[in-house]
This record gives structure tokens, sequence and C-alpha cells, in this order.
């Protein structure tokens, strides 16, 4: 059972502004069990500081949070009972600098001694039919004993059994008769203790509470311990708070209040009068419609017996608590030596802590992260020696463990926020860069990296590379959270996602940049493509090839490593004029056995061609004047043995305008355009074969020029380019090419012809070739 024993209270932490406050938002800490049971107490720290130890609910053992070190786990250091329902921390003999640990064992109880190392004291045989928890209780001065609830929870009457251990043995026993207490659901049956009578708050000891169906049974000091009989001088009084009654029935319960289970008690002094009331919380733990929570109060006239029939009052409605909605689970926590409360709200998602204060019931309210919250206590775990707030909480949706810390304010927390580009995008299995910037006011501070919902840091420092290996989910948001902590063990965490982008594979022609052309050589061509997906994941990668323009079978399997694929690529001869009327390519997706597939590469072949036509390109003369007319003349001859299909040819021309059709020899003009300077063969022969076509132009009288281009019917330049005869001016409005083998910067004349302006009189006819 969760019990507070350093009760150095909330002093400076939950009060006006001469006092500290705490953190409204809490450190959130991921353990393995959000049922788990919690003691807080000086385990392997010395007092006043203290350590959390968290019992697995599943029989899995015990794992510590240490002072300052909450966020690592750490194993308890002492022996831990992993069988045991419950485990309490308690002085067993008296006041000491670690705490004892009880654990709720069968019929009996184990010990793992705060004073030695010892191996665990087991004392069988202590509870007839067993007990389901156990709890340590201040019932006589000097040391706490072990208090359990033994035949409780049915229709018959039980006891609450106390046991003083010493040794290895029972040293010392008593029992007190209750009446019928039916058990909440789902929950174990628990005493709690509380100082409610005027006995137990004068001389600094407990009275006990079973909360079950709509009622509490106290057990109320009646008088002071009678001294040394031990057990058998203590003097508790039995009483019975509300009843299991249906709803209707219990007439007792203020307006809008409804029947269900006490999920907490707690004696505070709501009515302000000096003398604490018992404050309960009524509410089922499963939600359903119209099902809220409550929280009460029972006047206290100051004889505890009075209590079984005092009003009840609706504390959900009180001003100073407002706003108040779904109060659920509740404990007992000291405000300055004053009791005080501290409730989770289940609709509104926070905590709120109340106690008297000046006249005023004082509050302060937490976030709870949308979390189930199930134990709340206040003891100093980090920061300063104030304080701090702990809850231990479950994800509803996944029922994921986390332990809720708002530290005290006396210590300043740290500050972290992403820094200018993170957490940014990444492709998935690739390294990623994050940085953060953060800082302290008292010092400096340690960075944490978690990704995803990895436990363990992925990186150190305020600058990170997440390796891409914890990148290689399907494409989505991969949660990424940078911790910063003081030296007291202080964190603030900033939260943000990396957008994973599954991008297309990586595909190329092998060799780098430079070598992305193909060159169509008569005989034939070839080359090597490589592709490569998501090296960075360590997973085996499938790749799917496709072609779109190529001849059936042109890629070849080549040797591949687990994330890279190679393929060879053969292109005959045979295979160029149906290659080159269209636009080939290659397209290339990646999978792997999660399931993931990538977007399509697709990889649009460059065909260097420049080698496949001879071309030729003159003038019968080498003026003109205004008017004058010139014929140009291309000549083609291919060098493969397949003839090419709708050759394009297109007579640039500057200074000069065709006079009429051109003429074609050895082939036929399917298309002609532009008045003749652009033209369509039919096809271009094979090798053999010679196409002329002749042109006649005439002069405007200013300088002019001629350079001739070919392409095939895909718009594959079939010839190299070569400067005019100008000097290499770019002839006006055909500047560049745009797919061939000479690259955009290559001028598109593969023959060129000047035609200057005739000075004083026709020049001799000249003849000029340009191959």
């Amino acid at each position: 059972m969760t019990r507070l024993l350093c009760t150095a209270v909330l002093a400076a932490v939950l009060a006006p502004p001469a006092r500290a406050q705490l953190r409204a938002d809490p450190m959130r800490i991921a353990v393995p069990d959000g049922r788990a049971e919690l003691a807080v107490a000086p385990i392997a720290s010395d007092a006043p500081a203290n350590d959390v130890l968290l019992l697995s609910s599943t029989g899995a053992g015990a794992e510590a949070r240490l002072h300052r070190q909450l966020a690592v786990a750490a194993a308890p250091g002492r022996p831990v009972d992993a069988s045991a329902r419950d485990v309490a921390a308690a002085f067993l003999r008296g006041p000491a600098a670690r705490a004892d640990l009880v654990f709720a064992r069968g019929d009996g109880v184990s010990v793992s001694w705060g004073a030695s190392a010892s191996p665990l004291c087991v004392v069988p045989g202590l509870f007839t039919g067993g007990a389901p928890s156990v709890t340590a209780a201040r019932l006589r001065a000097g040391a706490d004993v072990a208090v359990a609830p033994v035949g409780t929870g049915g229709w018959l009457p039980g006891v609450v059994q106390a046991v003083d251990v010493s040794g290895c043995r029972r040293a010392d026993a008593a029992a007190w008769t209750i009446g019928v207490v039916l058990s909440r659901v789902g929950l174990a049956d628990q005493v709690y203790p509380l100082r409610l009578g005027p006995t137990a708050r004068a001389l600094g000891l407990d009275d006990l509470a079973l909360p079950g169906l709509g009622e509490v049974q106290l057990l109320v000091h009646g008088r002071a311990p009678d001294a040394g009989v031990g057990l058998a001088g203590v003097h508790l009084t039995a009483v019975k708070v509300g009843d299991h009654v249906p709803e209707w029935q219990a007439t007792w319960l203020p307006s809008g209040v409804r029947q269900g289970d006490v999920q907490g008690v707690a004696a505070v002094d709501v009515d302000l009068d000096g003398v604490p009331e018992l404050v309960m919380s009524l509410a089922v733990w499963a939600t359903a419609p119209g099902a809220t929570g409550a929280l009460v109060s029972v006047r206290n006239p100051g004889d505890p017996a009075a209590l079984a029939t005092a009003p009840w009052t609706n504390l959900t409605r009180r001003p100073e608590l407002q706003p108040l909605v779904d109060p659920v689970t509740l404990r007992a926590v000291a405000i300055d030596g004053v009791g005080g409360a501290a409730a989770w709200d289940r609709s509104l998602g926070e905590i709120v802590v109340f106690w008297p204060e000046g006249g005023r019931l004082a509050s302060w309210r937490g976030d709870a992260l949308g979390l189930a919250v199930r134990e709340i206590v206040a003891a100093d775990v980090v920061g300063s020696g104030a304080p701090d707030l702990i809850a231990l909480a479950e994800d509803p949706r996944t029922g994921a463990g986390a332990l809720l810390v708002y530290p005290d304010l006396a210590d300043g927390s740290p500050t972290v926020a992403w820094a200018a580009g993170s957490p940014g995008e990444s492709e998935r299995g690739v390294d990623h860069a994050l940085a953060v910037e953060a800082q302290d006011p008292e010092g400096p501070v340690s960075i944490e990296w978690f990704v995803g919902a990895g436990a363990s840091p992925a990186g150190l420092g305020p600058a990170v590379t997440i390796p891409g290996a914890l990148l290689c989910g399907p494409e989505g948001d991969v949660p990424v959270v940078a911790r910063a902590t003081d030296a007291e063990g202080v964190f603030r965490e900033v939260a943000g996602t990396v957008k994973v982008r599954l991008a297309a594979p990586r595909l190329a022609v092998a060799g780098g940049p430079g070598h992305e052309a193909i060159a169509l050589a008569p005989g034939g061509a070839g080359a090597v493509l490589e592709g490569e997906a998501w090296s960075g994941c360590g997973r085996p990668v499938r790749f799917t090839w496709t072609t779109s323009g190529l001849p059936a079978g042109a890629l070849r399997t080549l040797d591949a490593g687990p994330t890279e694929s190679r393929r060879a690529l053969e292109l005959p001869e045979a295979s160029y004029p149906s290659v080159l009327a269209g636009a080939p390519a290659v397209t290339l997706v990646a999978s792997d056995d999660t399931g993931v597939t990538s977007p399509p590469a697709t990889l649009p072949l460059v065909l260097d061609a420049t080698g496949l036509v001879e071309v030729t390109h003159d003038a019968d003369a080498a003026a003109l004047a205004r008017g004058e007319v010139a014929i140009l003349r291309t000549r083609l001859r291919s060098r493969i043995s397949a003839a090419l299909p709708r050759v394009r040819i297109v007579d640039v021309l500057r200074g000069v305008a065709p006079v009429g059709a051109p003429r074609v020899k050895g082939a036929h003009a399917a298309e002609v355009a532009a008045g003749g300077a652009e033209l369509v063969l039919d096809a271009l022969p094979p090798a053999g074969g010679e196409v002329t076509i002749e042109l006649a132009v005439s002069g405007d009288g200013g300088p002019g020029g001629s350079a001739v281009e070919v392409r095939s019917e895909g718009g594959h330049l079939l010839a190299p380019a070569a400067a005019s005869s100008d000097g290499g001016a770019r002839l006006p409005g055909r500047g560049c090419a745009s797919g061939g083998g000479g690259g955009a910067a290559s001028l598109l004349a593969v023959a060129g012809l000047a035609l200057g302006r005739a000075r004083g009189g026709r020049d001799r006819r000249a003849r000029r070739r340009v191959t």
C-alpha cells in the first residue's frame, strides 16, 4: 500500500506567495506497471531523501526509482518479496535512516529490514485466511505496526488486525471486529491511516479507515493507549459511516451525489473550525454515462462516534475547489502539518490538492496528462528538500504505466525548446539530425533523446544524429522527446515528431555524375542500372523492376545486396528504331517484410544517339543580296542496318527565308512545316542509303546563317552538334538542345552556313561543305 513516511509536509509547496508552489506540468516517467503497488520512503537513500518502490502487480518483481534519479530504473538494493500482493514502508523499530518494507504474503508477512542487509524475514500464520493488503500505522508511540483487513469484503463481519514484528516472529498482535463492509469493484480491501479523532491528533497516532461500497468503517482511538501492555492497550472504537444500500435508500447522500465505491478517505478541516472532517470520494472506477464521482465531507462534531449520524456535504460544489467535475481517486496529504487531500478529477484530467489555510480552503491543481491516476503521495524525491507530489497512473487506452512527479518550485526547473529546423522531416531509414536549446537557472543540464516507444536514450547532448534504423516504420510521424535534466533530478521535456517520408528508391546509371547518358553505337549498346533503398533499416529489401519503351528482356539481373539491386541494360541495334521512337524509362519499387512499399522511382533514360547519322549541310552561295536566292543542301546517311521511322529535320534559318517547298531525294517527306524549313521523313533508310534535301532560300539583306538538327521520332538527336560558320553564335530562337547527347549547353545545329551581305555586285558562286 502507498504510504508517505516522510511527512515533512508540503510546507513551502502549496500555499500563498510566501511559500513555494508545485510545478503544474509534471515530469512523466514511464514504468512497466501502472497498477503496481507503490511505496515512497527512504529505501536505498537515507532520510530525509525518499525513493520510490514499485512492486509488480503480476509477480514480476520490483524496481526502484532513487532520489533525484527517478528517470532511471534501479534495483532496490535490498531483499524484495516478488510474490507478495502488497507492500508498505514502515519504521517497525522506531525512527531510522531507512524504512523497513513489509510485504503481504499469504497468511503472514515478510520484512526487508532497512537497518540491515539480512535476507527476508518471513513471519507466517498471522492472518487466518490471508490478508489482501498491508498498511503501516502508528497505533502507539514509538514505532509502526503492520495492519491488515482479514475476512472483510463479504456479507459477514470481519476484523482489522495489527501485528508487531520483532526479529522474525510475531511479538505482539491485536484485532478489532468490524461490521459488514462490502468490497469495492476491482479494488482490494485496504486500511488507510488518518488522524480524525482528538486522541490521534493530540498524540500523533493513526486512526484507521476501511472504505467499501458506499461506506467507511472507522476505527478511532477512544483514549490514549495504556502504557506497558503493547497492542492490547490500544483502544479503537468502531464507527460505521454510510452503508452499502441502494441509492434510493441512502438518504444521507447530498443532492447531486450518486451512490458508489469509496475511492479514498482523508481528514481535512473543510469547515474551517479547527476540527477535521471525514472527506471521501464516491465514484465508480469504470466510466458510464451520468456516473460522475463526487467529493463529500462528513461533519466531525469533535466526538468521532457522532460521525455515524453526522450530516454529509457535497464538496464537489465548493466554490474554492472549482472547477471540479468528476473526482475519483482521493488520498490524504499533509500540508505544513495540516491535513489536506489530493483528488484526481477524471473529466478534467487534473489533480486537485486542497487544505485549510488562513481561514479559507486553499487549492492547487496540476495536469494529469490524460492518464488514470491510481495513487497519490507527497514526499521529497527531486529538486530541493521540500516535498513533491507523486502520482502512479496508467494510460486508459494502452494500459502503459507512468509516474507523474510534480516538483516543488524551490528548485528552478530547466527549460528546453527545439532549435531551428528541428524536429523536421526525414526519409525512411536515413540518419536524421536534431537539436534543442536548453538551460537551467542554477547550473548545467544534461540532454537525453528518446525516439518512438524506446525507454533507453537514443542519443545524448543538445545536438544528435538519430540513426536511420530508428526511423524504419511506415510513413508517418515518429515521436521524438528531448529531456533536459538538472543536477537535482528535475527535468523538462520537449516533444515533437519527425515526419518520415517513404521516398522512392535511388535509381541511376552506374558510374555516377557525368555518366547518365547511354551511348547508342552501331551494333548495340548497354549500361548498368543500380537501385538502393532503406540501407539504414537492416532488413532485406525486395525490388521490382519494370520498363517502358524498351524491348522485352532488355534488363538482365546482376549481383545484388540486401538493400541493393543491379540490372544490366542490353539494347541490340535492331531495337534502336523502337527505342528512339519514344521516351524509354525504367521504374523501380522497393518493399520489405514489414509490408512497407515505396513509391516508384522512374528513371527516364538519356540516350546519346548522335553517332547514328552522318549529316552534311552546304549552300551554293556564300553571300546573298536582298532578294537573291540560294540552295541549301542537306545530306543524311544512317550508320545502322535498320531504318529509322519519322526522322525530323529542322533547318534553323537566320537572315534568310524559304522559297517554296523542299525537294527530297532518297526518302518520302511525310510532313512539311515552317514554309519548308521543317519536315518529317517517313523513314531514314538503313546504312548504304542517302537522303538529300534541297531548300531554296532568299536573303533579306542582313547577316544570316543556317543550321540543321536531326531528331528521331522520340526527339533524340541523331547527329553531333557542330559550331556554325559564324563563329558559333546561337541562332535566333534555337539556342540549346533539349534532349540529345550534346547536353543543355550544346548548339542545336549539326551543320551551319553563314550567308554574308553582298557588296558591289554578285560574288562568284561558291560551295562550302561542313561535315
